[in-house]
């Protein structure tokens, strides 16, 4: 399917005499790529699920799962993934719009649309993926977590001063990954409003950017002290899709009904949806019940 995909993106391929494949053939190696990905990723994670439980033995393949793949790679993976098909789907929707809305010539256009639907397909089968591994993993941890606070019972547990100032060093990195993801997303804000990219469309794709680049940023630097989970990641994913949409609204509104400039319209844009998911985030997702 990708190698087909591949072949067919720039245009019809010819195969033989009078058999011509062209954009239902491109539909279909879309189709393909998404339903193997969607395969191989239920096998890895059946047998990592089959590695913690200890359904199957372990082995030199589930050794390499449990090193190289993991729930937070899996989410960054869907975040990249939800990044590139908004901005393929903004790039054809930004094409479109440069026509009226009216008939397409560029033959390469439904190709980009197939393409960055496909993506945005294969970044839900991947974030939803990581929902089940980390159930699967939840089980485990309980059990290591009961198992380390009998040890702490006997040892006499940690000082409070050394416990608050882990806390604080955590409060920290979150803090700094919450502030650099603001600043990019007014910068990517800005860019694609210079590069002549529609408000919403640009908007919407700088906050999927700047989202996955955080949550990479909080998995590297956040919860390096506790692995545990620390919200509830469906609640996550809804939290920043509403801010993606808000922000994509909110930057339309600021064009075309305040007339902002792209300096003001990314100032104002990157001001709502902060504000939004960080009220958002301390009320639902991550609140002290998740």
């Amino acid at each position: 399917g990708a190698l087909l995909s591949v072949l067919l993106f720039f245009g019809p391929l010819q195969v033989g005499t009078g058999i011509q494949l062209d954009l239902n053939a491109y539909v279909a190696s879309c189709f393909m790529v998404a339903t193997g990905i969607q395969l191989v990723t239920f096998g890895v994670l059946s047998r990592y699920y089959a590695d913690m439980t200890g359904i199957l033995p372990a082995n030199s393949r589930s050794d390499w799962i449990k090193g190289n793949i993991s729930t937070d790679r899996l989410a960054l993976n869907a975040g990249i993934c939800l990044a590139a098909g908004f901005l393929f789907f903004g790039y054809a929707l930004f094409t479109w719009a440069g026509v009226g809305f009216g008939s397409l010539v560029n033959p390469i256009i439904p190709r980009v649309v197939v393409l960055g639907l496909t993506l945005i397909v294969i970044a839900l089968q991947l974030f939803f993926s990581r929902l089940s591994a980390g159930r699967a993993a939840n089980s485990a941890r309980q059990r290591k977590k009961w198992r380390r606070k009998f040890q702490y019972a006997q040892e006499g547990g940690m000082s409070k001063s050394g416990s608050g100032l882990a806390d604080r060093g955590k409060i920290t990195r979150f803090v700094i990954v919450g502030v650099g993801a603001a600043v990019l997303l007014f910068v990517l804000t800005y860019v694609f409003a210079l590069l002549g990219a529609p408000p919403f469309a640009g908007s919407a794709a700088a906050y999927a950017i700047a989202f996955a680049v955080a949550l990479h940023g909080t998995t590297q630097l956040d919860f390096q002290v506790n692995h545990q989970p620390s919200a509830d990641i469906a609640a996550v994913f809804c939290v920043q899709a509403g801010c993606a949409l808000t922000a994509g609204a909110v930057a339309h509104g600021s064009v075309h009904l305040l007339g902002a400039s792209p300096l003001v319209m990314s100032i104002i844009t990157t001001l709502a949806a902060s504000a939004i998911s960080f009220v958002l985030s301390s009320l639902w997702a991550f609140a002290p019940e998740n």
